[in-house]
């Protein structure tokens, strides 16, 4: 597995600390559409990211778009995308300790 995003190293008085800012809407159609991605395995290959991330970070930032309420009928590339899509937002907020859906630059607190 593998993952490129960046990350930043936070030095403190005696420790230090990776922070990660992930863009969920690109690794997943980087996993779905590359040629060494995970295709039909996404969402779980994703998944398994993410859980690495959390175990290895002491903050991690996760964005991710609300794609879902659009009213052009979708490709069915995009149905796939938005499957995908909609399967790691729900398990992520399910780990998460706090979400929070921006709406209009207003944060809503879904959950903390």
């Amino acid at each position: 597995w593998s993952l490129s995003i960046g990350i930043r190293i936070l030095v403190g008085s005696d420790y230090h600390c990776a922070v990660n800012d992930l863009d969920i809407q690109i690794l997943a159609a980087n996993e779905l559409y590359e040629e060494n991605g995970a295709g039909e395995n996404s969402a779980e290959i994703i998944m398994e990211g993410i859980r690495f991330l959390v175990d290895h970070s002491c903050l991690l930032v996760v964005v991710t778009n609300e794609v879902f309420a659009e009213s052009v009928p979708d490709s069915p590339e995009m149905t796939v995308y938005k499957e995908v899509l909609g399967t790691v937002n729900c398990r992520m907020a399910g780990m998460a300790d706090q979400v929070t859906e921006v709406v209009y630059g207003i944060p809503v607190e879904v959950k903390r």
